[in-house]
């Protein structure tokens, strides 16, 4: 079930009736609220879906506005074998945070290209696609535990 979901999740996210249009607006969203936050660290900017701090110019492209986690995580959690009111509060809360968890990342990786740029490849490529993916595993571990877990043990 979870390969199946993930499919056709990833299959509407990468759409051009879908996905386009949803990634440019979810993009342009997020460059537009890095600026007051980068704002802090110096002279930022936003145009489209392009960051600019202090001179150094990021782009964020479709495959970094947090849909993929995102849509994985839903996927997991459709899947899993829990009732509809757990799975609700797994999306209400989960969805939200991994966005957040992205967010945190655009912030950090403009930083990084601002300040320390011979580690911006690094930083953006290795670390924190690794933490974005133990992130959201560990969103899902703490619902399984804390929602399904608890009802598992109850009924047992």
């Amino acid at each position: 079930m979870f390969v199946v979901l993930i499919s056709i999740l990833s299959a509407c996210a990468s759409s051009r009736l879908l996905g386009a249009r949803f990634h440019s607006h979810l993009t342009r969203m997020l460059a537009s609220l890095s600026v007051p936050v980068l704002n802090v660290f110096g002279e930022a900017s936003a145009t489209g879906h392009n960051l600019r701090l202090n001179g150094f110019y990021a782009s964020i492209d479709g495959a970094c506005d947090g849909m993929q986690p995102t849509c994985v995580y839903v996927a997991a959690i459709l899947a899993y074998r829990s009732r509809w009111r757990e799975k609700g509060i797994g999306l209400l809360f989960g969805i939200p945070a991994i966005l957040g968890i992205n967010f945190l990342r655009i912030i950090s990786v403009t930083l990084c290209g601002a300040y320390w740029p011979s580690l911006f490849e690094k930083v953006h490529l290795y670390g924190w696609q690794a933490i974005v993916i133990l992130l959201t595993i560990t969103i899902w571990t703490v619902w399984a535990e804390r929602y399904v877990g608890a009802i598992a043990h109850e009924t047992a």
